[in-house]
Parts: structure tokens; C-alpha cells; sequence
């Protein structure tokens, strides 16, 4: 007669990506009828209560996830029997055998957001909103992230707060990094509820979104991604396939026994797209223009009206834009772009001041340098000495 397995099911329920395991772990079951499954509420990451049922031997397997706490991961080093972990937890050392882990690509996640904005168009900056902890998978995100868009020649700003999650602190400071970000801004949070205290920061900060920045969370749960106003893009993590996969280890594991340390990792992240992100606007694409014009430009003497001349439009529409996604009109755009490249020459070369500011498109030193003082809270001379 087949053995009948006695499975112990660990999660906190109230979660969207641990019910997306526990549907893969079900859909594995209709093929094991020798499965007797207890679906457990683990609250306080395994708890001394759930240890105490595994060390009484009422089991013969768990799946659970991977826990941080470390009184945990003690009372799951203890536990003698297969054991699978879901998530980038700590990989418990002092536990040689009869465990498994089951691991989505964290820097392949990260790569497939910087691949979504990309396609959507052309962005002025990209940002990368980390989670409170900071955690390894998260850390992995970021990167994937960072070495995409490295690729393309686009640096990532690591946005990285130091107070309480979703206090209003942490909120404020969100949307004072954001508001800072030249726009069209693409923002990319480590999971969705981070996603959504993003967006939380945008409304407070009066940065809409898409317009003028777009986000991207990860782990497509229903309850934030539907539920906040735009709705959340965001990347599913192929969860159902984890539970699936992971219901497959353990009964590996509880029929052949003997098994050591093994890694199992979850490929395959797609975007599901929601209001949050959408193709960069035509308002955007005419600023964008317009920057770069300026960039090349600038310390040739243009005024606003060679600007206005290369893009074809009015120098009405041409400021209003501006206003709406920069903040300021073109002529401080221009003042900006020569500014930048003042500052590059006094680094870079030993000419004279007044020599330097004429070669950046500035008539006036003395302007240069009052404009130059505001902006950057110090004079030319000893920005130089620095």
C-alpha cells in the first residue's frame, strides 16, 4: 500500500504571492493522491508553536517560506524533516540536508523592468526605490536593473530611505527624491507595496503619474496593483509555477530520502501592464528634443527662439510644456547647459574665468558668475579650488 505523506503547509494567508504558491502546490496535489496536506497560518514566521508540531513528528514534510528571523531559521535548523523553502531567505547554514530552496532570478526581475521602460520610449532618469529592510533579493533587483540600463549608456539613482516604511516621514522623503528626478522619470520599486508608497509620494508631491514619472512594482498582486488610482504595473513573479515546483522537491525528497542541499531557481518574469506606466508622451518627446538640442548647443550663443526654430512648434506650446514637465522655462534650461559646461572647464582647463564663461555661450562674466553662485552656492574661483 502507498504511503500516505503527511504535509504541513506554512504561509501568512493575508499575502497575495504566498496564496499564488499554495494554488501551484494545489494544482501538484490533484497528481498525489497520497498527499494529506494541513494548510497552517504562519503568522510569526514560524513560530514556536508550529516548531513544537514539527519536532512532535506529526509531519512528514513542509513547504513554507524562507524566514529572516533568526529564532526561525534556529527552529527550522532543528526540524529532521524534508523541508522546502519558497523566497531568497538566509540559505541556513548548520541545515546539510533534506532541504530545498526554490528562488525566483531577482537580477533577471530587475532586467526585465529596465527592458519595459526602455520600450516605452525615451526617459531622462531612472530610479530604483529599495526596500525597507534592505534585503539581498532586493539588492539582486538593483542590479539587474542598474547592469541593463548600464548597457544603454543610463545611469540608476538608488533611492534608499532611512525611516520607518509608509511613515509619513518615508513618504515625504519619497517624493522629495522623486520630485528631484528630471522627468519623464521611470521609477522601478522593489515589490508592490513599495510600488504603491511610491505613488502615495508622487500624489502628495503633485508629480503625476504616467506624465511625468512611471512606476513599475513587482509580484503582481491583485490587492495593490487593482486597487490604487493609477493602477500599479507590475511583474509577476511566476509564483503558481515556485508552488508548483516546490510540492515536486518535497516529494522527491519524502520518497527517496537521503537528498543534501539543493537550489531550484524560477525564471520566466513577464510584465503585466496597468495605468501606471504607458509610451512616453508626445509632450515628453518634444522636451526631450529640445534638451538635446540644447546639450549640443548651447555654448554657440542660442537663444530661445533657435530652440523654438529646430523643433517646428510654437514658442507658446514650446513653454508650456516646459513648465509642466521641467519646472522652468527654456531660457533657464539654456542657462543650466552652459552653467554645466562651465563647470566642466574650470576642472578641466587653466583658462581664465572670463575666457572660460565666453567660450560657454555666456556674453556676460559677470552675469556667469552671479548665475553661477546661485545655482551651485559657491563662486566660480573656488568651485575651481575644491
Amino acid at each position: 500500500m502507498k504511503k500516505i505523506y503527511s504535509v504541513l503547509l506554512a504561509f501568512r494567508l493575508g499575502y497575495s504571492s504566498n496564496r499564488s504558491f499554495l494554488t501551484g502546490i494545489a494544482r501538484y496535489l490533484r497528481s498525489a493522491p497520497n498527499w494529506r496536506a494541513h494548510v497552517c497560518e504562519n503568522f510569526y514566521d514560524f513560530s514556536e508553536d508550529l516548531a513544537e508540531s514539527v519536532r512532535n513528528g506529526d509531519y512528514d514534510g513542509m513547504i513554507t517560506v524562507a524566514p529572516h528571523d533568526p529564532s526561525a531559521r534556529k527552529r527550522l535548523k532543528q526540524a529532521k524533516l524534508p523541508l522546502v523553502l519558497i523566497g531568497h531567505g538566509p540559505d541556513m547554514p548548520g541545515r546539510t540536508g533534506n532541504i530545498t530552496f526554490i528562488q525566483c532570478d531577482d537580477h533577471a526581475i530587475g532586467a526585465r523592468a529596465a527592458r519595459h521602460f526602455t520600450s516605452l520610449g525615451k526617459f531622462r532618469s531612472f530610479a530604483f526605490v529599495m526596500s525597507i529592510p534592505v534585503v539581498k533579493w532586493a539588492e539582486m533587483r538593483l542590479s539587474g536593473f542598474s547592469d541593463a540600463l548600464s548597457q544603454l549608456g543610463f545611469p540608476v539613482v538608488p533611492i534608499v530611505s532611512r525611516h520607518p516604511v509608509a511613515s509619513e516621514d518615508d513618504i515625504a522623503f519619497l517624493s522629495q527624491q522623486i520630485a528631484r528626478l528630471p522627468k519623464p522619470a521611470a521609477v522601478f520599486a522593489t515589490y508592490d507595496q513599495r510600488a504603491v508608497q511610491v505613488l502615495q509620494a508622487c500624489t502628495s508631491g503633485g508629480i503625476a503619474v504616467p506624465r511625468e514619472v512611471q512606476i513599475i512594482g513587482v509580484d503582481d498582486d491583485p490587492i495593490f496593483c487593482d486597487f490604487c488610482r493609477p493602477t500599479l504595473t507590475s511583474i509577476s513573479t511566476n509564483q503558481v509555477r515556485a508552488g508548483e515546483v516546490a510540492a515536486m522537491e518535497l516529494e522527491r525528497m519524502m520518497s527517496h530520502g537521503g537528498c543534501g542541499r539543493k537550489f531550484v531557481t524560477i525564471r520566466n518574469a513577464e510584465v503585466v501592464e496597468r495605468e501606471s506606466t504607458a509610451p512616453i508622451s508626445p509632450a515628453a518627446t518634444l522636451v526631450n528634443r529640445a534638451l538635446s538640442y540644447i546639450e549640443r548647443h548651447a555654448t554657440e550663443g542660442i537663444s530661445s527662439r533657435n530652440v523654438v526654430a529646430y523643433l517646428g512648434v510654437s514658442q507658446a506650446l514650446v513653454s508650456r510644456r516646459f513648465r509642466e514637465l521641467e519646472g522652468r522655462s527654456l531660457s533657464q534650461a539654456i542657462v543650466r547647459a552652459r552653467l554645466k559646461a562651465v563647470r566642466s572647464k574650470l576642472r578641466s582647463s587653466k583658462l581664465n574665468i572670463a575666457a572660460i564663461t565666453r567660450q560657454c555661450g555666456f556674453e556676460n562674466a559677470d552675469y556667469a558668475k552671479r548665475v553661477f553662485k546661485k545655482v551651485y552656492g559657491q563662486t566660480m574661483r573656488d568651485y575651481r579650488k575644491r
